[in-house]
């Protein structure tokens, strides 16, 4: 898409080209509803002002307008430009076929919306986080947490430490490395001194993730502590 800025003294305008084939299509005598138009508006605004998405809400032409047309009617957008005040304005070029083309002059206001990634279903407290199981929401900046966590990388394979809503953002305190070692589990013990490596069974007394230090017993009923080095595998040594 090509842009040219035009410095001009206390503001500025971005004049933006025609948005790669972005068009809407009336049916004969169907009005122009402003959901349709902003629809047409909201990917060319947002490329425009490098967001993810945008909130777009037109002010003029007044809205619907009506379509005497027996043809069906192909609006494209022509122009773009961004002014200040998160404003635009836009020409939408209409095509009825062999009974008019004319352009059409609209205004509006543009909101920058990021995603967030939000359950697309209630999740039980202890389930593994699947990237099928989230969606995007879209909000203005302004409403977003500082403890949501926002990435699907820091989301997918964790462990959920409570139930997360659908629908609702996931705080960082509600989701954890998922246990490697719940307690109670039979466990293989690992113990290395020198050239001596020894596999003994045992009994874990405490949930554990991967490096967490947990209390074992031995075959032998001794408590000892170990680090979580995989599933069902500590590397331990007696307690002091």
């Amino acid at each position: 898409m090509r842009r040219l800025v035009v410095a001009i003294p206390f503001f500025f305008l971005v004049l933006v080209g025609a948005a790669g084939g972005a068009d809407l299509t009336l049916e004969p005598g169907q009005p122009l509803v402003a959901q349709g138009l902003e629809r047409l508006l909201a990917e060319p605004l947002a490329d425009a002002v490098g967001a993810e998405a945008v909130e777009v809400r037109t002010t003029a032409p007044a809205l619907p307008l009506s379509n005497p047309y027996r043809q069906t009617a192909k609006l494209t957008l022509a122009n773009l430009r961004l002014e200040p005040g998160d404003r635009f304005s836009a020409v939408i070029s209409i095509d009825v076929g062999d009974a008019a083309s004319l352009d059409l002059a609209v205004a509006g206001e543009h909101r920058r919306l990021v995603a967030v990634l939000v359950p697309a279903r209630a999740i039980a407290k202890g389930e593994t986080l699947a990237a099928d199981a989230l969606e995007r929401k879209l909000m203005r900046p302004q409403h977003v947490r500082a403890d949501w966590v926002l990435e699907t990388k820091e989301l997918v394979g964790m462990e959920t430490r409570r139930r997360l809503v659908e629908g609702r953002p996931i705080r960082d305190g509600s989701i954890g490395r998922p246990l490697t070692i719940r307690r109670g589990d039979r466990v293989t013990l690992l113990y290395e001194n020198g050239a001596l490596r020894l596999e003994l069974p045992g009994e874990a007394r405490a949930d554990g993730r991967l490096g967490d230090r947990i209390a074992v017993r031995n075959r032998a009923g001794t408590l000892v502590e170990g680090a979580v080095v995989a599933p069902g595998r500590i590397e331990v040594e007696p307690i002091r």
